[in-house]
């Protein structure tokens, strides 16, 4: 008598895609539905009938995750290798999973495919199903699942539509992070809470949003004029320095009324200057909007002299304070933002109140996430844009909404740590 494999339980979600027939099948669901124990569940069962099982993650990293629960579900078979240096199982009977990344499609080469399983598919190029994938399933007519939370309206979504329009062999499902009852609710209620409008719905709710951009409502927040400085107002600058390229600053009000919805008041942006021309500027900044001025310390050979240079000019009007971005900070001002700009709680200066002003409006339009080798988020400009003036602005905020300008021991909870004095 054979041994029987344990499989992960499957929600009511996950069931109403494992009875489907269709051959190709396209789950578009989000964060936590519960996808890699699914899908590798999916590919073991396959490879234990003797079928050839790829499984595609966009990065090492994410295709890690699903090797892991591959290797617990094979244990539990006798018979079973498990090649570790080669990321296979070969199970009895001569069926295999290979787990395969998709950022090198060049090396996704081989044909006679049952099964491949493309996780996160939205994060993978288009070319990897249509020049390498596809025609690995001729041989044995094999099958396929893309199973993904949705990055805009790209090609995943062009498959899912196939499905939606009842395209012969297409099935295509769409479930939220909800439909796992596995999940905490209270948790979920408070992550969503915490998240932008545009993160819920791609994230949570697996939609199909029209462009890739983080934020929303920016013009509708642009509506402020720029603003001479009053005796006594509180303000908080940040510069954002690129010596070979753009330098920016934003200036925010942050006193009387302003507490509630912080007001742009200042933008400048300036290229291709040394040092001496960035510091007179920055500090004539500091000079005319005193309070709190914080300077992108990212890199090593900025950390130390350029803030006690803009200390010694500006004399104590402005507390400086160099900033040094990781991801986790970044992702924390760029999300903060984003809330802010959906609840309507921070305005910004109106596009024709300055050029900067202007170019600021374009580049927080322009503004994206896109996901990284090894599966993180980045956020910054699309390729071959900038993104000066939105980092300027966005950190600005981040400071002001964390730190309203009282100085180092609320500043240091924005930057994870990364405050030099």
């Amino acid at each position: 008598m054979g041994r029987q494999i344990v499989l992960p339980a499957l929600t009511p979600a996950q069931a109403t895609v494992a009875t489907n027939a269709a051959r190709f099948r396209v789950v578009a669901c989000g964060r936590r539905w519960g996808k890699t124990f699914w899908g590798s569940g999916e590919a073991c069962i396959s490879a234990a009938a003797g079928g050839r099982v790829w499984w595609i993650g966009p990065s090492y990293k994410q295709a890690q995750e699903g090797w892991g629960v591959v290797k617990w579900i094979a244990r539990q078979l006798p018979g079973c290798t498990i090649r570790e240096a080669e990321r296979e199982v070969i199970f009895p009977g001569g069926g295999r999973v290979e787990i395969k990344t998709a950022d090198d499609p060049n090396r996704l080469r081989g044909s006679g495919l049952d099964l491949a399983i493309l996780d996160e598919a939205a994060y993978m190029g288009e070319s990897v199903w249509a020049d390498v994938v596809r025609p690995a399933l001729v041989d044995r007519k094999g099958r396929a699942i893309f199973i993904s939370t949705p990055r805009g309206r790209n090609w995943f979504h062009d498959l899912w539509l196939r499905g939606m329009s009842g395209m012969d062999g297409w099935a295509s499902f769409q479930f939220p992070t909800e439909s796992n009852p596995n999940l905490d609710r209270a948790e979920l209620l408070a992550l969503r809470a915490e998240s932008p409008d545009r993160v819920q719905r791609e994230e949570f709710d697996a939609d199909f949003i029209e462009d890739g951009g983080v934020f929303r409502r920016v013009r509708d927040c642009s509506t402020a004029p720029i603003a001479e400085p009053v005796v006594g107002a509180e303000y908080v600058t940040f510069a954002d320095l690129g010596f070979d390229d753009f330098n920016a600053v934003a200036v925010f009000r942050i006193d009387g009324v302003h507490r509630k919805r912080p007001t742009q008041v200042y933008a400048d942006r300036w290229n291709r200057e040394g040092w001496p021309v960035s510091r007179a500027r920055i500090a004539g900044t500091g000079k005319r909007y005193p309070g709190v001025l914080a300077i992108d310390a990212t890199k090593e050979t900025f950390r130390d002299n350029l803030a006690s240079q803009l200390r010694s000019d500006l004399a104590g009007r402005c507390r400086v304070f160099p900033v040094r971005f990781n991801a986790a900070n970044k992702e924390t001002a760029v999300l903060g933002f984003a809330g802010a700009l959906e609840a309507g709680s921070v305005e910004l200066l109106h596009p024709d109140s300055c050029p900067a002003a202007l170019v600021q409006l374009r580049e927080l339009s322009d503004f994206q996430a896109t996901r990284t080798a090894l599966g993180n988020v980045r956020y910054a400009a699309p390729s071959g844009k900038n993104d000066d003036m939105a980092i300027a602005v966005l950190t600005a905020h981040a400071i002001v909404k964390e730190g309203r300008g009282s100085g180092a021991t609320q500043f240091d909870r924005v930057t994870g740590g990364s405050v030099y004095y």
